[in-house]
Parts: C-alpha cells; structure tokens; sequence
C-alpha cells in the first residue's frame, strides 16, 4: 500500500494490499475510501464529462493522469474515483495494486496500476498490451454529478451534458 496527498483535504490516503484494519481499529484518513457521491440531486455522466485523461505505459505497469476540466470538479473526482474504484473498473486487465497520487499543481490524479498489461511489450499475450488506451476507458466510468452543475461553463459543450440538460438521464 503506498500513501498520497490529497490536494483537496490536504491529508494522505493509502490503496492497494493493505489489511482491512477490522471495526476496532480506526482505518485513520490514510487509507483509500468507498467512493462518496454528491449529496441531493445527480446525474449519472461518464467521467469524460468532467475530466481529462492521458494514459502511457512502462514495463508490466500503466498509468493514468486524470484532469479535471475545471476545479470545481476535482472534489467530485477525489470523492468518486479513488484508487480502489479504478483497480475494479480494470480487474479484467489489472492483476496488481493501483496506486492513487495526487498532483495539486494542475488539478489533477495520476493513477499507478501494477501488472497491468500482461508481462508488457513483446511479452504479453494481448492484442494490444500496451497502456496507451487505458485513459480512454476509465473515462466511460460513470460518475454521479449535482444538477446543479449541469449549467457549469466548462460543461456547455459535452454531448452527455447536453442529453442530461434536456432531461434525458437524471438518476434521482
């Protein structure tokens, strides 16, 4: 389990292999955390509708850097995409732990998986065993987002936004 600086709370958060530390131990805010959605009404969106991403890959790991589109939405991705989160959207590819690391300077998380590309390069047994792709398919991960936001500037012009302006998909 490797630890990093949330640049939101501004306190470190752990994910990977570390032990559950059971009800009578306080898990303390070092440990990585069940995704917390927004309070009141939402609107399921694809994470692409609020973020960027740009992936690459070395050896048998890849990484992830996830850029919100503005700060307003770098709660909503600290709160809904922690680590644990992504090493389940891609448990059908990745076998090792995924790390969470927080870049506070352009607003944004970059994403550590281990074994993650099947021996990497020529050893891989895959059609494609390289990380540049991974990006792409963590943006198709669904994200609760506050009604209210549907209205941000960043978002006028995102196709998902548009649908869910016109009524199209609100969840509660």
């Amino acid at each position: 389990a490797v630890a990093f600086a949330d640049p939101v709370r501004g306190r470190a958060e752990t994910t990977g292999s570390a032990p559950d530390p059971g009800p009578d131990r306080d898990a303390g805010p070092d440990l990585d955390h069940a995704p917390r959605p927004p309070a009141g009404a939402t609107v399921t969106l694809p994470l692409m509708a609020i973020a960027y991403a740009r992936s690459g890959d070395k050896g048998n790991r890849a990484n992830i850097g996830l850029a919100a589109r503005h700060e307003d939405f770098l709660p909503l991705i600290r709160d809904q995409v922690p680590a644990g989160v992504v090493a389940r959207w891609f448990a059908h590819l990745v076998r090792g732990a995924v790390e969470r690391y927080a870049l506070p300077g352009p607003g944004a998380f970059n994403y550590l998986m281990y074994e993650a590309l099947g021996g990497g390069g020529t050893a891989s047994l895959r059609f494609d065993p390289q990380g540049k792709a991974l990006g792409q398919m963590l943006l198709d991960l669904p994200v609760e987002l506050p009604l209210g936001e549907l209205d941000h500037p960043e978002l006028k012009s995102i196709r998902e936004v548009q649908a869910a302006r016109a009524g199209r998909s609100p969840t509660r």
